[in-house]
């Protein structure tokens, strides 16, 4: 139906009002306009305020947390484990916490012990009688940590608590009878807490859990280790391209096996010091376990040492012992890699473990950090009791950081291949570099060759004795090494016994 002459005579209207407001826009500056605006929002202000606050009325008003209160650990009952952890070194100052230094230092016990108060299993580091089986220095990883802890447990105080044989295990996995009526009690306890998914939730990409095992009171991760393996893997070829004498590097890793004075591959430290000052007292011996000046015994001894292949371009040495020295496999790995490289023969080895005819240590570089890894931890009754859940998701894990890692080194390949692209003036003449690299590689192998000193024949360090002495006459360090040297002297026979006796 069409519009009346009404209605197309007021539309009319409209639109030449529009336009004529319009034309008087245009008109106006940028400051005339925006007076014009505020002026039209200020009397349009009430309405649009009302209308603002109607909407914001109808809004559900969002729920404020209540704080979560700590949880209590003194309700529940705790266990004493073995947990054993792996971790990639190369973000961390180390595996021991270092609360002492200057600085904020990242070290793994550092991020363990914020997943394990995290997880509310610890109330602190030293409520939990904890003790680890080694340290690692900056930058070296671990496959096979140890650590022995007190950790809170499902079952509530004042419950009948069982610990379990296992992990999958229920805390009550025995049949239970009233006293008076011989009737069975039903098991009505929870399993056992998930301590490896749960400290995983948690932790760093870079440190995982692998399991854990129920240990009795007073477990020693220390003391308690029978052996400990380490790993270093080595390329086939130096840096120069240059195939490495295997077999040289096998007759002197075996030369390492048996018992002997290791004071040439180690860090000799004589200052008055505790290793561990922040190793938890011993409940059994009543004492810091590692209440000791220095290192004054050097002999250690290894079970095995051998070097093998351990895949395309790759060698793998392992040594197996019961203890090691402070940088000992470092330095075992640098002077297997020199005779690798024909710069010594595999006999330095004998010279070195002599230490009357080499009391000196001959200043030689460390190995490189990186490829060291402890490998595993041996316990004599303690095994490793992981869930299938546990290696599920670990398994999970490790194929993604695989996948990482095989990009990362085809990434490094595709620069390789890269470079050979290139072409470089050799002699007068432009040359690939592929033609070129060989021969330039040879002549940097062989400055390399005629620039180093043998072993033997370079200036040694001070002796341990002389270190000793140093320490003794610093005035600023008298004091501490007498009271350690006395404390050292009256814990000696309890400690040495103890450590004996748990292997």
């Amino acid at each position: 139906m069409d519009a009346g002459p009404q209605q197309h005579q007021a539309m009319d209207v409209d639109a030449a009002d529009a336009q004529a407001l319009a034309k008087q826009l245009r008109a106006l500056d940028a400051k005339e306009l925006l007076a014009v605006a505020l002026d039209a929002l200020k009397r349009d202000a009430a309405p649009l305020a009302a209308a603002l606050a109607a909407r914001e009325s109808k809004r559900p008003k969002k729920r404020r947390r209540k704080a979560q209160k700590p949880m209590d650990l003194t309700k529940y009952e705790a266990r004493d484990v073995a947990l054993w952890i792996a971790y990639d070194g190369g973000a961390y100052r180390g595996f021991a916490a270092q609360e002492k230094a200057e600085v904020d230092v990242d070290t793994v016990e550092r991020q363990l012990f914020q997943a394990l108060e995290k997880t509310c299993l610890v109330s602190g580091r030293d409520a939990c009688a904890y003790s680890r089986c080694g340290r690692t220095d900056k930058g070296v990883s671990a496959a096979g940590q140890v650590v022995g802890l007190r950790l809170r447990s499902v079952a509530r105080r004042g419950t009948a608590f069982e610990p379990a044989t296992h992990p999958g295990d229920a805390l009550a996995n025995t049949e239970r009878r009233d006293a008076e009526t011989n009737e069975i009690i039903p098991n009505t306890q929870k399993r056992e807490l998930d301590y490896v998914g749960m400290l995983n939730r948690v932790l760093p990409d870079d440190v995982r859990a692998l399991a854990w095992a129920p240990v009795a009171e007073g477990f020693s991760a220390r003391f308690s280790c029978a052996s400990r393996t380490y790993r270093y893997w080595l390329a086939r070829e130096n840096a120069h391209g240059r195939p490495r004498d295997v077999e040289a590097m096998r007759r002197a890793a075996s030369k390492f096996v048996g018992d002997h004075d290791f004071r040439n591959f180690c860090k000799m430290d004589a200052r008055p010091r505790r290793l561990d000052p922040l190793q938890t007292p011993s409940p059994r011996l009543g004492r810091v376990e590692t209440q000791v000046v220095h290192v004054s015994n050097f002999r250690r001894e290894i079970y095995a040492a051998r070097v093998e292949a351990a895949g395309p371009g790759l060698l793998r040495f392992e040594v197996h012992g019961q203890a090691f020295l402070w940088h000992m496999v470092r330095c075992l790995v640098a002077i297997i890699e020199l005779v690798g490289d024909g710069l010594e023969a595999p006999d330095v080895v004998d010279a070195l473990l002599d230490v009357a005819r080499s009391p000196r240590r001959p200043q030689y570089a460390l190995a490189d950090e990186a490829p060291l890894v402890l490998h595993d931890c041996a316990f004599d009754t303690v095994r490793p009791a992981p869930t299938p859940e546990a290696l599920l998701q670990l398994h999970e894990h490790l194929t993604r950081e695989r996948h990482t890692a095989r990009v990362a080194l085809a990434r490094t390949e595709n620069l390789l291949e890269k470079l050979d692209g290139f072409s470089v003036r050799t002699a007068g003449a432009e040359v690939p570099w592929a033609q070129a690299r060989p021969p330039l590689l040879a002549a940097a192998d062989e400055r390399a060759r005629a620039a180093h000193r043998p072993l033997l024949a370079r200036e040694g360090g001070k002796t341990y004795e002389e270190k000793v002495a140093a320490a003794r006459e610093n005035p600023t360090k008298r004091s501490k090494f007498e009271a350690c040297a006395s404390k050292r002297s009256e814990n000696r026979g309890g400690f040495h016994a103890e450590k004996r006796r748990c292997g």
